[in-house]
């Protein structure tokens, strides 16, 4: 995975708060095109304040159970709580056929804290149509990219479902708090192929 572009250069889509709901971003009016996922083309994407990036609707779950099920939405997971989204940032580097679009994503994982403590950055590749995920802050909170669900039980979820089932070959989609998730760091996860 690439290094995460600094804000400076990229362009600001929003900046507020959202809790509950989605930002739906145009990757087509942001510079790029529509991007390919998992055999399908999309052009508008959602960033859900519940740390999920879904193609083609809305998927603002902050389900604690783990399970690939998000009603028919492919969704790229990349933790599951009642968060929150507080900037989308996008940049497109490249000419057609080769350009690199870029969303970065940044908020705060409990819906009613408005300092940001984590970020991540999705970046889609044209000529191969592979999708990086890169987990450029990940915080070690309590809230950190996990469900807690007011009786002391903590799971955090991530990975990519095509709406029924996990397809992204990781052999777990939940972890506890603090531990490493596998889109962390510099290696990141990559979707082949889009």
């Amino acid at each position: 995975a690439t290094t995460p572009y600094p804000d400076s250069s990229m362009t600001n889509l929003f900046n507020g708060y959202k809790d509950d709901d989605s930002f739906a971003v145009n990757a087509n009016a942001d510079g790029g095109w529509d991007v390919a996922f998992l055999g399908s083309t999309y052009s508008t994407l959602y960033v859900s304040g519940n740390l999920n990036f879904a193609f083609g609707s809305a998927n603002d779950n902050s389900d604690v159970s783990g399970d690939a099920n998000t009603g028919g939405i492919p969704t790229i997971r990349i933790g599951s709580n009642d968060a929150n989204v507080q900037e989308i940032w996008t940049a497109v580097n490249g000419s057609p056929g080769t350009r690199t679009l870029v969303y970065k994503v940044r908020g705060n994982t409990w819906y009613s804290i408005h300092s940001v403590n984590y970020e991540f950055d999705i970046y889609f590749y044209e000529a191969s149509g592979n999708i990086d995920i890169v987990v450029s802050q990940e915080p070690t909170n309590l809230y950190a990219y996990a469900a807690w669900n007011y009786t002391g039980s903590v799971a955090g979820i991530w990975g990519v479902t095509d709406g029924v089932n996990y397809v992204d070959g990781l052999s777990t989609h939940t972890s506890s708090i603090g531990a490493t998730i596998p889109s962390s760091g510099t290696g990141g996860l990559r979707i082949t192929g889009g």
